[in-house]
C-alpha cells in the first residue's frame, strides 16, 4: 500500500500562507488501497490551529478560510471554525472547446468568485457568501445540462 499526495501550486491566498498541512482524501480508484492526502496551504494561527489558504480540490468538508486543528503529523483532525465560504469543483468534459471553457470561466468571474486550477480540466471555486453560491450554481447547472462540465459541492 502506497501513499500519494496531491499538491496546490498556486493557492489563492499564497501571500497569507506559511505552512503546509494535510487532509485525507478518499482513494482516487475505488479498488485502491493507496493512502491519499491533499497538501493544503495554510496560515499558522497558534500551536496546531491553522487557517486554510487554498481551495480544496479533493478533500471534502473544507473551504478557504476555515480554521482547522491538526494532529502531530500536521494532518487535519477537525474544523474548529467554519469560514462561511463554499467550495465547488468543476471538471471540464474532454469535448469542451477552448471557446466554451473561456465562456464558462467568464461566467464564473462575473459571479465574483475566486478560482484555483489543479489541472487543465479540474479547478476549484470559492464563493464567500450564500448569495454568490446560489448565483454560481445557477450558472454551473446550465453548463452541466449542456454536457460541458461536471460540478460538485465540496463542503455541503
Amino acid at each position: 500500500m502506497g501513499t500519494r499526495s496531491l499538491q496546490h501550486f498556486n493557492p489563492v491566498w499564497r501571500n497569507k500562507a506559511d505552512f503546509i498541512i494535510g487532509a485525507p482524501v478518499p482513494p482516487l480508484k475505488k479498488v485502491s488501497e493507496e493512502k491519499v492526502w491533499e497538501q493544503l496551504w495554510a496560515r499558522k494561527i497558534d500551536g496546531n490551529l491553522f487557517e486554510i489558504c487554498c481551495i480544496p480540490f479533493f478533500a471534502y468538508g473544507l473551504a478557504l478560510g476555515d480554521e482547522v486543528e491538526t494532529d502531530k503529523n500536521d494532518m487535519i483532525i477537525k474544523v474548529t471554525r467554519w469560514s462561511g465560504h463554499n467550495t465547488t469543483r468543476i471538471w471540464f468534459e474532454e469535448q469542451t472547446s477552448k471557446e466554451k471553457r473561456d465562456e464558462i470561466i467568464n461566467a464564473i468571474t462575473i459571479v465574483d468568485c475566486l478560482m484555483e486550477w489543479y489541472s487543465e480540466n479540474l479547478f476549484g471555486i470559492d464563493s464567500d457568501s450564500s448569495k454568490k453560491t446560489q448565483s454560481l450554481i445557477k450558472v454551473l447547472e446550465d453548463f452541466q445540462e449542456k454536457g460541458l462540465i461536471e460540478y460538485e459541492i465540496g463542503n455541503p
